[in-house]
């Protein structure tokens, strides 16, 4: 902790966006199987005024008994402590094993991140990722304050570097991401998959017709078979 100050860096959304998550009491699961762990961040990240939240050291625990476990990480959340975050997101990735994100609702900022530790990242279409930069409460003088943003901009060069290596995006675009219009960027599943948020979409039901993806499917196939006409017909002159 700084002198003069209180400081917890923190990766969380407008009141808005909170308010729109559930607050479950149920944080974070164990299946008892001996095929696979099942981790659900359906709270803030980071423990609350309540005692509630996901707690970092919970999952490194879980995660500590559960070797050589595959992991399927569900997430709904509004994101919360960046250090809560970020140990998180280091027990996930020194996991022996695979992990599969799903977002099946809002992983948002600290909520992000941790996504990012996933092997693979699914996201239902009726989901959304934000990103944006750090924030931070602080009380002191000009000094204590200029030390906190230096303290701030080290804290968005971690979520710079996660994002970054996950996407392979440029370091400006991620920059970008984190500056949005006015704080951040939500992605829907699709762009997300686009940018390299994410790997996979998981469709609307369809009750009508082929769904979205048999319809681009067909589109495809009759593009190549088009194309192997063109083909045949010219070397047939």
């Amino acid at each position: 902790m700084l002198n003069h100050a209180t400081l917890k860096p923190f990766n969380a959304p407008h009141d808005s966006i909170r308010d729109a998550v559930e607050d479950n009491t149920l944080n974070i699961y164990a299946q008892a199987s001996q095929k696979a762990v099942e981790i659900l961040i359906t709270e803030e990240i980071g423990e609350d005024w309540m005692g509630g939240g996901v707690k970092a050291n919970d999952v490194r625990k879980l995660l500590k008994d559960n070797p050589g476990k595959p992991v399927d990480l569900i997430i709904n959340s509004p994101g919360g402590l960046v250090y809560d975050g970020l140990q998180i997101y280091n027990a996930l990735i020194s996991h022996d094993a695979e992990i599969t994100a799903t977002i099946e609702g809002l992983a948002y900022s600290a909520a992000s991140f941790v996504a990012m530790a996933a092997d693979k990242i699914r996201m239902f279409e009726a989901s959304d990722i934000g990103v944006h930069r750090a924030w931070g409460v602080a009380i002191g003088n000009k000094a204590v304050m200029a030390d906190v943003g230096e303290w701030l901009a080290k804290t968005d060069n971690h979520l710079i570097d996660i994002y970054q290596s996950r996407t392979g995006q440029p370091r400006a675009t991620v920059e970008g991401w984190l500056d949005g219009a006015v704080d951040g960027t939500l992605f829907s599943a699709k762009e997300a998959v686009e940018v390299g948020l994410a790997d996979e979409v998981i469709p609307l039901k369809a009750k009508y017709g082929d769904s979205q993806e048999k319809q681009a499917a067909k589109k495809q196939f009759a593009r190549r078979a088009a194309a192997k006409n063109k083909l045949l017909k010219a070397k047939l002159k």
